[in-house]
């Protein structure tokens, strides 16, 4: 009797499978409608957009640290795609040891750590070791000052600082962590003068994604494993304005699977992670704000998904390729709020993406990095 139902599972896992094969033979793929060749001395690390669409590129030093004497910069590259001379920036520093900070250290799920404002100031957030600096830079690349990121205990600063939402108003959120045991979470929120205005801690596990309200409050999806990572639940968390944990609802506990990425888009909280499944990679859960499951949609695609990314009412999802010898490539696709991917792109090596209500850029890379050949495309924002 076992064996049979085993028999069945499994005939419907395969279907399932291949229906999951239509469904990506019938998703159109999306065309880039601009293209910018960029040549880069260094190693292109992120993008962040300005309010006039341009794009800012952030380039550190080669992962060899082959370059003597580099100074970290930035490339401007307009909307009809002319790229500007570099523009330097200096490299910070820990107040307490004076030890330089590598711009990108620890950064991971495409969000570069800089952030232009609606001012044209930028701020760039740099970290390593026990500390961790905010850089505020006007647009010709000049110091006007820094901020020493504090939070939790100092002693325990753990540098895997991430940029996770950018507020209209110049502000912008962290995602961080302290103590190199227990990987605490933490959101913190930094002003448009680079200064911490508030930290708050979440637990032991990781925060997937922040959206900001426009009265200064905000809402966390939050993550966590238990018993040695043979458990995962999920939990919306609702914030005040000053940062006081006002609701926690939990979504979901899930046997066996392990985060990937999250998104809050609009009133829906989407979740991506790999189940134990014979069948399938991955899928996509859907939550209203209130906790209640209003979809699970099995990956259509393919692959693994890497990160998941919001701007206004737009979602980009980023998953490995299905080709397994193409470890680098990554497919992009249009996700809408019930988890339905709409197009999706060819396979391409992605550095980073800025995505907006009116294009998305991608930054790629060549297939040698050696050669310094990267690629700016910009897609429309269907």
């Amino acid at each position: 009797m076992n064996r049979g139902r085993s028999l069945v599972v499994a005939a419907l896992a395969l279907l399932a499978l291949l229906a999951d094969v239509g469904a990506q033979a019938q998703v159109p793929e999306a065309r880039a409608i601009a293209e910018a060749k960029i040549r880069a001395i260094g190693r292109p690390i992120g993008l962040s957009r300005a309010n006039d669409a341009s794009i800012y590129i952030l380039v550190e030093s080669p992962e060899d640290g082959s370059t003597a004497g580099f100074r970290p910069h930035l490339l401007k590259v307009d909307r009809g795609g002319k790229v500007s001379p570099p523009i330097e920036i200096p490299r910070l520093s820990c107040p307490d040891d004076n030890q330089p900070l590598a711009y990108g250290m620890g950064y991971r799920h495409y969000r570069a750590p800089l952030s232009v404002l609606p001012s044209g100031e930028m701020l760039a957030v740099t970290t390593g070791g026990l500390c961790g600096v905010v850089g505020r830079f006007d647009a010709n690349g000049k110091l006007l000052g820094t901020k020493q990121l504090r939070w939790g205990s100092p002693l325990a600063f753990r540098g895997d600082v991430r940029i996770i939402e950018k507020s209209p108003d110049g502000s912008i959120v962290l995602s961080a962590g302290i103590a190199a045991a227990e990987n605490d979470a933490w959101v913190v929120k930094v002003d448009a003068g680079g200064a911490v205005a508030w930290s708050r801690r979440l637990g032991v596990g990781e925060l997937l994604a922040y959206k900001s309200a426009p009265d200064g409050s905000g809402q966390a999806l939050y993550g966590e494993s238990s018993g040695n990572g043979s458990r995962y639940s999920l939990s919306l968390i609702d914030l005040k304005a000053n940062g006081t944990e006002e609701r926690r609802v939990r979504l979901m506990q899930c046997q066996g699977c392990r985060s990937t990425t999250g998104a809050l888009l609009g009133s829906t909280a989407i979740y991506a992670p790999t189940k134990p499944s014979e069948f399938a990679t991955s899928g996509i859960e859907v939550f209203d704000r209130a906790g209640k499951r209003t979809g699970d949609r099995r990956w259509q695609l393919g692959g693994e998904i890497d990160s998941l990314l919001v701007s206004g009412d737009r979602m980009i999802g980023l998953s490995t390729a299905t080709d397994p010898l193409d470890t680098d490539g990554r497919i992009m696709s249009g996700i809408d709020a019930t988890g339905t991917v709409r197009w999706r792109s060819p396979t391409m090596r992605i550095v980073d993406l800025a995505v907006s209500n009116d294009d998305i850029a991608v930054l790629v890379s060549g297939n040698d990095p050696a050669t310094h050949d990267w690629r700016l495309l910009r897609y429309a924002s269907p």
